[in-house]
């Protein structure tokens, strides 16, 4: 054989090693990337209308802490704080059909939840009147 022939079979498996490493790689990234990813975890409900009852933090709920009326939430057996809406965003708490004497059902749309508030984009409450019908 000559010299010219052995350089070109040498350098051929140079080449041949040389791009059969990185497209092995290559293979194996993309099979990894397309394997199923566990979700980023979320905050449950955000972005959501979720069905609640709402009432004072303080009168109705005797929030832990809380020493001022300011609207909670009992939403899926948990109570939440209220940012983005206010108690007497929903009529005066203290007249006799106030969110300080008495609980009302309603829907609240999700933005972000923390361990004890939750924040609302919208919420709208069930007028005292039309629960008892």
């Amino acid at each position: 054989m000559s010299r010219g022939n052995r350089d070109r079979g040498t350098g051929s498996s140079r080449l041949r090693a040389g791009w059969l490493v990185p497209a092995a790689l290559s293979v194996l990234i993309g099979c990894a990337s397309s394997a199923p990813r566990a979700e980023a975890p979320t905050s449950p409900g955000v972005g959501g209308t979720h069905e609640i009852e709402a009432g004072c933090a303080m009168c109705i709920y005797q929030m832990p802490g809380i020493e001022e009326c300011v609207l909670a939430v009992d939403w899926n057996g948990r109570r939440y704080l209220v940012d983005g809406s206010g108690i007497d965003d929903h009529g005066d708490a203290h007249a006799a059909d106030g969110l300080c004497l008495a609980a009302r059902p309603g829907t609240m749309r999700v933005e972000a939840v923390t361990d004890n508030r939750v924040r609302v984009a919208a919420m709208q409450l069930v007028p005292q009147a039309e629960e008892a019908e």
